[in-house]
């Protein structure tokens, strides 16, 4: 009897071991489970961060995308302020007016004939009439008006040399600082710069277009006193 009583403490005792060992198995694997989960959410939740981070860099540029974009920028804003425009002897041609008035009975007219075939005539006067003939070439927003005859109020033409710079301006006026005009102190500050306007009269246009260079030269006594 006692002899049973020994058995049975024994297999109890086995069986309480067993369901500790099995509890124990249990244990580990749900806190495996449960650990396994957790970094599964960490590494979900960081992916998710880092697909973020992406997007932003995709949608903002970063500090070397957006120096390289603004050297690029700056270059190219560089090429179009020195890029020129270029002016056609077609478009330049034309007569291009300006006048002053110096006192109540002197005023200061300037009158200049740009000729689609290079040709020029320039007059400037206040109280008789001077004048300049020859040729002219465009450089970028400049016209260099080359000087062969000089005129007076009289008959003839006077051989003569030098250059003369203009300059084109963008409202398609003209801009000449030479002092053609050999004025009185008090009046040389208001002949500095004078601002030369296309003419559209009528009669202005229909006198330029009778006009030929060459053949006013033909027709014109020519005086070579030039030394």
């Amino acid at each position: 009897m006692e002899e049973k009583k020994e058995i049975r403490v024994s297999l109890s005792t086995f069986f309480l071991i067993v369901a500790i060992i099995a509890i124990g198995v249990m244990g580990y694997f749900i806190y495996k489970l449960n650990d396994d989960k957790t970094k599964e959410t960490e590494q979900v939740s960081e992916l998710s961060n880092r697909v973020a981070l992406l997007e932003n860099t995709k949608s903002e540029p970063t500090t070397i995308e957006k120096t390289n974009t603004e050297i690029e920028k700056n270059n190219s804003e560089s090429i179009v302020n020195n890029t020129k425009k270029t002016y056609s002897y077609n478009e330049i041609k034309g007569v291009y007016k300006y006048s002053k008035e110096l006192t109540a009975d002197i005023t200061a007219t300037y009158e200049l004939e740009l000729f689609e075939n290079g040709t020029f005539d320039y007059h400037y006067l206040t109280e008789y009439d001077q004048g300049l003939v020859g040729n002219y070439i465009i450089v970028d927003d400049e016209i260099i008006l080359n000087k062969f005859f000089s005129t007076g109020s009289g008959v003839g033409m006077y051989a003569t040399v030098g250059t003369l710079k203009l300059k084109i301006n963008s409202d398609g006026s003209l801009t000449d600082t030479n002092e053609l005009l050999d004025v009185v102190s008090q009046y040389k500050s208001l002949l500095k710069e004078i601002n030369l306007q296309k003419s559209s009269n009528k009669d202005d246009i229909e006198a330029f277009n009778k006009t030929n260079i060459n053949e006013m030269i033909k027709s014109t006594a020519l005086i070579s006193d030039y030394k």
